[in-house]
């Protein structure tokens, strides 16, 4: 009799041993298809949010890239006595006023129509891309839309 009880107790051992396994390899599993879940829906939520935010971006301040070409241009020539462009007569000083270099005979000077000031072309091209006004009275540089040019003869002194 013996032999039965214990051949019960070692069978009732071994289930318990596999029951035990069984139940450590479940929660095992879970923990993994959990960790699994969280970073799926880490990664998920992450994309949505850079989604978000790339629809929301501000939108650029600067002209478009056509608007900007369409800018006149003129070569600078230092006046000789009595003929000289319009544009040579605006340009009241020899500094381009974005970069305080002197203006040298042929360069290549771009005029915002709006107000009539002078730069060197690179230097407003590089201003305009971020800004659409004029960096010395800031009156609006796109000839196509003056009506939002700043008046600054309006204000009072």
């Amino acid at each position: 009799m013996s032999m039965s009880t214990g051949g019960s107790t070692d069978q009732w051992t071994g289930n318990s041993s596999r029951t035990l396994g069984a139940i450590a390899t479940s929660i095992a599993f879970c923990f993994l298809l959990l960790a699994f879940y969280l970073i799926i829906r880490y990664i998920f939520i992450q994309r949505l949010h850079r989604r978000a935010a790339a629809a929301h971006e501000p939108p650029k301040l600067g002209l478009d890239p056509a608007v900007i070409a369409s800018l006149p241009t003129f070569t600078y020539r230092k006046s000789s006595g009595g003929c000289s462009s319009s544009k040579q007569e605006e340009l009241s000083s020899t500094e381009c006023p974005i970069c305080l270099s002197v203006v040298d005979e042929g360069e290549v000077m771009r005029s915002l129509p709006n107000c009539n000031h002078a730069f060197h072309r690179e230097c407003i091209d590089v201003w305009l891309d971020s800004n659409a006004t004029c960096p010395v009275c800031r009156a609006t540089a796109d000839p196509y839309n003056p009506s939002i040019s700043v008046a600054l003869t309006a204000l009072p002194l």
